[in-house]
């Protein structure tokens, strides 16, 4: 038989923007909870985003639970390491339960009393509830045409991308146009015009930087397709795609 003082009423598993805002709520119902964290608080916005990150959301938006915004550029956008310390800021002002450092390897249903067991790397947990705030965009996924792409053409996911100075000298082809993928084919823009470089198109020689048009779609067919009409040669004319996903 477990002893219920034993059992918590929740336990987060990330402390994320998301895992700090259920932990938040939770500590105003009283309810007794824990925090895990694989790293530091805001890991994955420490470790996998580019040194020129910015929020695609204006100050104004960017708030925690509780809180509203009275800086002077409600409009600006916050760096990445501003983001991290407004995470940081907000645990320590509301005191939340944070275990950094603690890997989640484990997790079980069906316990006594319909509770979870989780096991970490510091211990075993129960409790009546767990909410997964770990998020779902730290794990880089590459379409299944990738593998095919010719063995001498590097390949890199933005999650590992952090600067265009980074990069060796020559042409690059990003794939994907969500929000990492015009954002970093802007930095390379301003990052080749700030060091003399021919920008995308302008026939540069290859041992300059320049930054593709984006190719984006699911399938083989749609990157082909992309690849042929913006006259593209993968065997000659890059030797880096940046894969988004």
């Amino acid at each position: 038989m477990t002893d219920n003082a034993n059992v918590l009423d929740a336990v987060v598993v990330g402390a994320g923007w998301a895992g700090l805002g259920v932990s938040y709520s939770l500590a105003r119902q009283g309810l007794r909870h824990a925090v895990l964290e694989r790293g530091r608080i805001g890991e994955t916005w420490r470790t996998q985003r580019w040194d020129s990150f910015r929020m695609n959301t204006p100050n104004v938006q960017t708030v925690m639970p509780g809180d509203c915004y009275d800086g002077s550029d409600p409009f600006g956008a916050l760096t990445r390491n501003q983001f991290v310390a407004l995470l940081e800021d907000f645990a320590r002002r509301n005191e939340l339960p944070v275990e950094p450092d603690t890997v989640v390897t484990e997790l079980a249903g069906g316990h006594e009393n319909g509770g979870y067991r989780l096991i970490t790397s510091r211990g075993t947990l129960l409790a009546r509830n767990v909410v997964i705030a770990s998020g779902n965009l730290n794990c880089p996924v590459r379409p299944v045409w990738a593998a095919a792409l010719p063995p001498g053409l590097r390949q890199i996911d933005a999650s590992d991308y952090r600067s265009a100075a980074d990069l060796p000298a020559g042409a690059v082809l990003v794939v994907g146009s969500g929000q990492s993928g015009p954002r970093s084919r802007k930095n390379w823009r301003k990052q080749a015009e700030q060091s003399s470089l021919p920008p995308a198109g302008s026939g540069g020689s290859r041992g300059t930087t320049e930054v593709a048009t984006s190719c984006s779609g699911s399938s083989k067919a749609d990157f082909s397709t992309c690849v042929e009409t913006r006259s593209f040669d993968l065997r000659g004319a890059f030797h880096l795609v940046v894969c988004l996903g």
